[in-house]
């Protein structure tokens, strides 16, 4: 019994310091990502209020694309901190793999409509993991590989059995420069400017697949021939 109250015990530590931990990062990651439109949204008003520029239609829209990527940044940052926890929410099911993607697919038609790119899916095989969770990760992967295929490429969702099912996403991009590869999965690494980077896009997307992969027991790789 006493063994059986120490492992509780340690469990719920264990639990107190994780959600501490990720209200830590979620708090890093506000202040990360937010300066930038935020101060881009504060000059723009305070131009037109100083009268440096008119409060025209052109330049309110300026302030309103500022204002919608704060909200834009802030929906993403919910979904990293919830995809950090995702271990703690997870509910297994078995889930036709194929299918689900097959149901994406469906979904980013307008996406790929507006990109000119095809995908198709290939394969089926049931899988024991949470569906919501699977869905998110690969709907992340798979707008990733469309958004970087160029007009009248392919993308490829094969989906194998074998020990573990593999659902491999190949898109008709250029590649991934050779230094980029070792942080495409990690945290901002896109808009990272100490690194280098002059790419768009927050760089929470595929963060977001790695950690909801990850609290489903399995793994995500690059493979890239770029």
């Amino acid at each position: 019994e006493s063994a059986e109250l120490a492992s509780a015990f340690n469990g719920m530590a264990d639990r107190l310091q994780r959600s501490e931990t990720l209200r830590r990062r979620a708090a890093s990651d506000l202040a990360h990502d937010l300066a930038t439109p935020a101060t881009v949204l504060e000059s723009q008003l305070q131009a037109m209020v100083d009268g440096v520029v008119p409060a025209d239609a052109a330049e309110l829209e300026k302030a309103r694309a500022a204002a919608a990527s704060l909200s834009g940044v802030i929906l993403q940052l919910g979904e990293l901190t919830q995809a950090e926890s995702a271990p703690l929410q997870q509910r297994a099911e078995p889930v036709a793999v194929g299918e689900l993607s097959a149901e994406i697919v469906a979904a980013l038609d307008g996406l790929l409509r507006e990109r000119a790119v095809e995908a198709r899916v290939d394969g089926e095989v049931t899988a024991s993991v949470d569906r919501g969770q699977l869905a998110r990760a690969l709907r992340n992967v798979v707008t990733n590989a469309i958004q970087h295929s160029p007009a009248g490429g392919e993308v490829l969702i094969a989906i194998l059995a074998g020990l573990r099912p593999t659902v491999r996403v190949q898109d008709s991009g250029p590649g991934i420069d050779e230094e980029d590869r070792p942080f495409v999965f990690e945290r901002f690494y896109r808009a990272d400017r100490s690194r280098g980077g002059q790419r768009a896009g927050s760089g929470i997307g595929l963060t977001v697949a790695r950690e909801l992969i990850l609290a489903n027991g399995g793994t995500i790789e690059l493979e890239s021939s770029g």
